[in-house]
């Protein structure tokens, strides 16, 4: 009886220090990070390339583009990609006819060309591709899956991505983080050498 009268004093002892101490405020929770919306579109980072991009209203024509070069596979398989993503708007300053030549069927290996021309082996994040140019005196040269080579630079804090034949298309977007890579939205297309 003694040792069960002991146990209930003691419980009351803890009860009535636990009353009388202060409350501790519980700690609030950080917000959950916030996911990159593209073209209207949130992008899961649980998505691959191809399944992120097929969503925004502003790559409709290059997904059309990888639909009909047959990239679709790579940009959804598990490797690990960079891709400059020119919006439509980038497309539509190319000359007059140059979409709907390129998307004919005859047109298909030079279309697969630039379609893969975007494209680079590796996950490149923004922080990676600036570390490169550092490292590089000023710009990086990257191999891309078509088989040619940009040169990216910085300028005014954005990344600069140009083309073989000089052609320049700035970063409007970084950092879109993927399944299988990463992509940066652009606001030109990016041409292959002849």
């Amino acid at each position: 009886m003694t040792m069960l009268l002991n146990r209930v004093l003691a419980l009351a002892l803890i009860a009535a220090v636990t009353a009388c101490a202060p409350a501790q405020r519980e700690q609030p929770k950080p917000p959950a990070p916030s996911l990159p919306v593209v073209g209207g579109a949130t992008m899961y980072p649980h998505y691959t390339i191809q399944q992120n991009l097929q969503n925004s209203a502003d790559h409709k024509i290059f997904v059309a583009a990888i639909n009909a070069a047959g990239a679709a596979p790579r940009l959804s398989s598990q490797g690990s990609y960079t891709l400059f993503a020119p919006t439509d708007a980038a497309f539509r300053l190319l000359p007059n006819g140059t979409i709907e030549a390129l998307m004919h069927p005859r047109s298909r290996q030079e279309l697969a060309g630039l379609v893969n021309y975007h494209i680079v082996p590796g996950a490149r994040s923004r922080s990676q591709i600036m570390a490169d140019v550092q490292a590089g005196g000023g710009g990086a040269s990257y191999r891309t899956a078509q088989g040619g080579t940009i040169r990216v630079t910085m300028e005014a804090g954005r990344i600069v991505v140009t083309d073989a034949n000089g052609r320049r298309s700035p970063v409007s977007q970084a950092d879109i983080a993927q399944a299988n890579g990463v992509f940066h939205v652009t606001e030109a297309v990016l041409l292959p050498p002849a």
